[in-house]
């Protein structure tokens, strides 16, 4: 199992862990890494169209924000 975990962080070029990619219509939108909520928010607000009123803005969970 280590050997494919590995093979599968130098395919996405993971250098950092966490390290968090998010996808917009089916393609990478943008990449975060560390343990930052804001810049997680961030990144999740701007795949969701952005704009004050979105889940991530309104201070809900990260999964929240991801499934909104």
């Amino acid at each position: 199992k280590k050997k494919t975990d590995f093979q599968k962080k130098k395919k996405l070029k993971v250098r950092v862990t966490p390290t968090f990619f998010v996808y917009r219509d089916g393609a990478l939108f943008k990449t975060t890494t560390g343990v930052n909520e804001n810049n997680l928010k961030a990144a999740l607000d701007e795949a969701l169209g952005g704009g004050g009123g979105s889940a991530a803005a309104a201070g809900a969970t990260t999964e929240e924000a991801a499934a909104a």
